[in-house]
């Protein structure tokens, strides 16, 4: 199963910062880390790791509970630093819930203000979100009928992307907050923000809505479990919660304040021999490797 955590961007100083506030909440073997500009991997070596990120310009890294599978971690947790959109997200690939540590992990997550968590299954959400007409390409799927766009980063490299935006399962990583009406969520102190708690907590049609910690609201819109997220009752679900929390006018809202890049993205391709592991990798964010002038 997979989640994802959003924080503001002022929850961490660096990087390792953010490894020290993660690796509290773990409850699997850590074997060790790949980061974004390390030759291979780093064995498990929490010191010598913390002195790694703290003498290195890193925006991300990704610990991993094995080395024998390149793209195929049973438990993984990558960490992105996203200056352009001045956010922190956390993104877990889990064997079993009982891997992290979740209600010590939310109630540190909350004193830090963290804006939302999600969990649902990357592959049966994925179509939802896909932008690159590539990927469809080697899935054989349609999509000469699918809007689309000119996007400023992924442009000028790849051309048009697909229009994700009126997709009700879409997930969005925008300014300070990842936006998706996912089949759980939960609504950090840091959303209220951007959204209207008792519309949340009122939405009539999911399965468990609470207040779980003051500030934060647990939603049960579907079961993670669901066996085709893209079936017309799901979708027509997830545009009902859209529209009643307003999250596609809150998310044009926030695209729009987004800083642009200054230059188009680095592609960074990592050709595979079978289509099988070709799924495996989340291309959007291998072509972004974006800094601040």
């Amino acid at each position: 199963m997979n989640y994802r955590l959003s924080l503001p961007y002022n929850s961490y100083s660096s990087v390792s910062e953010a490894f020290k506030f993660i690796t509290e909440f773990i409850a699997f073997h850590v074997e060790g880390i790949q980061s974004s500009n390390s030759n291979g991997w780093i064995e498990y070596d929490y010191n010598k790791i913390i002195n790694y990120l703290d003498t290195s310009n890193l925006d991300s890294f990704n610990i991993v509970s094995n080395f024998s599978n390149y793209l195929d971690f049973k438990n993984s947790i990558t960490f992105r630093r996203l200056h352009l959109l001045q956010l922190n997200l956390f993104a877990f690939s889990l064997e079993s819930p009982a891997n992290m540590r979740f209600e010590e992990l939310l109630y540190s997550a909350a004193k830090k203000g963290f804006t939302m968590m999600l969990r649902f299954d990357y592959s049966k959400a994925k179509w939802q979100s896909e932008r690159l007409i590539d990927n469809y390409k080697a899935f054989n799927k349609n999509f000469e009928h699918l809007p689309k766009i000119w996007d400023d980063e992924l442009s000028p490299i790849l051309g048009e992307v697909i229009d994700i935006s009126k997709n009700p399962g879409h997930l969005k990583e925008t300014q300070g907050i990842i936006l998706m009406a996912a089949p759980e969520m939960w609504f950090g102190p840091g959303s209220w923000k951007l959204f209207d708690k008792k519309r949340v907590m009122s939405f009539p049609k999911a399965i468990k809505i609470k207040e779980i910690l003051p500030d934060v609201i647990y939603v049960k819109l579907f079961d993670p479990d669901e066996s085709d997220y893209e079936k017309y009752e799901i979708l027509d679900l997830q545009k009902k919660f859209r529209e009643w929390t307003r999250m596609d006018e809150i998310e044009q809202n926030l695209n729009q304040t987004s800083s642009k890049p200054t230059k188009a993205a680095t592609l960074k391709l990592d050709i595979r021999d079978s289509v099988n592991t070709i799924e495996k990798l989340n291309i959007t964010d291998l072509t972004k490797n974006i800094r601040n002038k």
